[in-house]
């Protein structure tokens, strides 16, 4: 099924409602289309009318399309919306699920934000291998990211969370407007709670610098996962940077965190010889905080990465009062370097 079109006349407006603006549940319910449509906006898409539950809702659904990677076809979801999320993939048969090209709590213009919604994109529930961006094929993946900011509802927002496996965040604007220059912040970026996840570049060789974010900041916490949260690899990002890499935008607490049991992850390259400089993370400096904080948490890697200092290797992007690195309570067997 195809709701709404990359054609202007075939937007649907979908506001208002007491539940969610688009519900698509079961196993059979698979290989739909979410296309060009304004959810949780008035007909302007400058005004908030939000759905109360979520934007658009997949539970225990495979293989849908919300957005995509030709002109026209991305959403605009935004307004107030529930703890759930903007857009909310939920249970472990909603795989092979794809989120591209949409903008996600902003106005139609991507120049300031639009709602309180508490999460932008949340993958909950076990749900797993989804797409959220580029896929970095080398075919339209400069369409193919989202731009994600202004959820700031409630503390601990977060612009995209993730509680499932062997899902990936790729090429998206996360806490920018639609330039990448100016700031419209998130309580969080992307929050991590799963294993296996990947955000940023997988360092192919294809279409690398199109996979990186641009992210306000970035949490892992396994204290959700009985297993903790392992194996994710955070590569190629510029973190609390506008698109250059080269500006700060600013934020008043750690830039990346790694806690709670966090263990076995990799922030930076893998040093294997294959765009090892692609796979490197650009971390900005905090206001208010060190810019990477690993607390609690184990055998992590660190390799690669600018800290404090800009893409180009040479500007200073650190905070003026606090260090660049903090690991404490019982953070042991890390890697820093290589």
């Amino acid at each position: 099924n195809l709701i709404g079109g990359t054609n202007s006349t075939a937007r649907n407006v979908i506001s208002g409602n007491d539940q969610s603006g688009v519900y698509i549940s079961g196993t059979t319910a698979t290989g739909n289309v979410v296309q060009g449509n304004y959810l949780g906006t008035d007909a302007t898409g400058a005004l908030d009318l939000g759905n109360a539950f979520t934007g658009v809702s997949l539970s225990d659904s495979p293989d849908n399309l919300i957005g995509g990677n030709t002109p026209g076809s991305g959403n605009l979801i935004s307004g107030d919306a529930s703890l759930r999320g903007l857009i909310a993939i939920e249970n472990e048969l909603s795989t092979g699920n794809i989120i591209q090209g949409n903008y996600v709590g902003v106005d139609v213009t991507g120049t300031y934000a639009l709602g309180t919604s508490a999460t932008g994109i949340r993958v909950d529930w076990g749900a797993g291998h989804t797409l959220i961006g580029t896929d970095g094929d080398g075919v339209a993946d400069e369409l193919e990211g989202n731009l994600v900011a202004g959820i700031e509802g409630s503390s601990g927002s977060k612009a995209i969370a993730l509680s499932g496996d062997h899902n990936v965040v790729a090429g998206n604007l996360i806490g920018t407007d639609a330039s990448g220059a100016v700031a419209i912040p998130n309580y969080w970026g992307i929050g991590v709670w799963g294993s296996h996840n990947r955000i940023g570049t997988n360092g192919d060789g294809v279409s690398d610098p199109l996979e990186r974010n641009i992210v306000d900041s970035i949490e892992v916490n396994g204290s959700f996962q009985e297993d903790g949260a392992q194996h994710n690899v955070i590569a190629g990002n510029y973190i609390g940077t506008d698109i250059t890499g080269n500006q700060r935008l600013g934020d008043d607490g750690p830039v990346v965190v790694l806690s709670s049991n966090s263990n076995h992850n990799l922030l930076g390259t893998n040093a294997d010889g294959i765009s090892d400089d692609f796979e490197r993370n650009v971390i900005a400096g905090s206001d208010n905080n060190h810019a990477l904080q690993i607390a609690s948490s184990s055998a992590n890697v660190v390799a690669g990465n600018f800290i404090g200092v800009g893409a180009d290797g040479t500007t200073p992007i650190g905070a003026t009062a606090y260090g660049g690195i903090l690991m404490r309570f019982a953070a042991f067997a890390n890697t820093i370097g290589g």
